[in-house]
C-alpha cells in the first residue's frame, strides 16, 4: 500500500469512528432527551388548548430545545476539530517520520 493510500485509510477510519460515536450518542442520550421534551411540549399544548396560561412553560420548552440543539452542535464541532487535529498529526508524521 502506498503512503497516500495508507494515510487516506487512517483518515477514513478516524471519520468512521467519530460517526459511530455520534450515532451511539444519538441513540443512548439524545433521542430519549428529545422524546421527553416533545412529550412535555405536547402536554403544554394540551394545557393551552384547555385554556390554561402556559406562557412560562412554552418559553421553558423552547429554551430547552435551543439548549439541546446548541449542545449537539458543540459536540459535533468538537468531534470535527478532534478529527482535524488527528489528521494533521498523521500527515505531519507521514511527512516527517520520527527518527
Amino acid at each position: 500500500m502506498t503512503v497516500p493510500q495508507t494515510l487516506l485509510d487512517e483518515l477514513r477510519q478516524l471519520g468512521e469512528t467519530a460517526a459511530a460515536q455520534l450515532v451511539s450518542h444519538y441513540g443512548s442520550e439524545l433521542r430519549p432527551r428529545l422524546s421527553a421534551l416533545l412529550v412535555d411540549a405536547a402536554t403544554v399544548e394540551m394545557r393551552r388548548a384547555a385554556g390554561e396560561d402556559v406562557t412560562t412553560a412554552r418559553i421553558a420548552i423552547e429554551a430547552s430545545l435551543a439548549n439541546l440543539a446548541l449542545e449537539q452542535r458543540e459536540r459535533v464541532q468538537a468531534k470535527a476539530k478532534d478529527i482535524a487535529f488527528k489528521a494533521a498529526i498523521a500527515i505531519i508524521f507521514r511527512l516527517f517520520p520520527p527518527v
